[in-house]
């Protein structure tokens, strides 16, 4: 059985360095955060030209002799700092990216400054950027990047529960559950108002009484205005502390909340 294949969406080329990688002459990086959250999103690819022509890290700083487009034409060197002629290792390199970009398909690529190898230009264009851009590329640097707005998150809520070695004993419903006997006076009232039987009310109760070694509510029967439920000292003074307890974890989930979701 055949299946139809999704074609992934296209990446672009990003410079290592600016991706975080230790990869220049200096054995440093130059991280742009822009750049990291687009490999991480999986929307770039790095590469390092030097690094595939095979130059060593750490390296002595390279320089072009006029432009990267002048060295694909055969026109100008490409030499180090101590002398060393290394043009054949930065024209390996570019033709190493440019494959890579064929094989992914990338129309984009996002360079580093000053390299090289890598700088865009338009002024003092690298190699491998020049033959990127002979390519049919669209060639920028890191500060031509913003970053992306992150997208608004729709409305979310937050829930929380006191929980013991056996299980959950308190949340939120439980406490919408005590505070509809006080104020109904019976646990059949409290569970009608909460769209759950008697049995189910009750069974929750004993659970959580049994869970926190303590009675919640105390059942009178009898009398002219029949039976009635009222709640234990212990479960009123429970109740009024996971009150505050949700109020004041909840005023610090909510600042949480827009420190890391909100759109920036």
């Amino acid at each position: 059985m055949f299946m139809a294949a999704s074609t992934p969406a296209r990446r672009a080329l990003v410079s290592a360095c600016l991706a975080g990688v230790n990869c220049r002459y200096d054995g440093g990086a130059c991280s742009s955060p822009t750049v990291m959250e687009l490999v991480r999103m999986g929307r770039a690819v790095p590469v390092c030209p030097e690094q595939l022509g095979g130059l060593p890290t750490p390296r002595p700083p390279a320089r072009v002799s006029g432009d990267g487009r002048a060295v694909l034409a055969g026109d100008a060197r490409v030499t180090d700092a101590q002398g060393e002629d290394v043009t054949i290792q930065f024209l390996r390199g570019a033709a190493e990216v440019a494959a890579l970009a064929h094989l992914l398909g990338a129309r984009d690529a996002i360079l580093k400054r000053g390299s090289p190898s890598c700088d865009p230009g338009p002024a003092g264009m690298g190699v491998t950027a020049a033959l990127l851009a002979r390519e049919g590329l669209d060639l920028r640097h890191e500060d031509d990047l913003a970053p992306e707005p992150r997208a608004a998150l729709p409305p979310v809520g937050v829930k929380w529960w006191l929980v013991a070695r056996d299980g959950p004993v308190f949340g939120a419903g439980l406490r919408s559950l005590l505070e509809g006997i006080r104020t109904a006076g019976t646990i059949t009232g409290a569970a009608l108002a909460m769209g759950m039987s008697y049995r189910q009310a009750w069974g929750r109760i004993r659970l959580t009484e049994r869970r926190l070694g303590m009675k919640l509510v105390d059942t009178r029967a009898g009398g002219a205005r029949g039976g009635a439920t009222i709640l234990t000292p212990g479960a009123r003074e429970l109740l009024d502390s996971f009150r505050g307890f949700e109020r004041e974890v909840g005023e610090a989930a909510a600042a949480s909340f827009e420190r890391h979701f909100s759109p920036r």
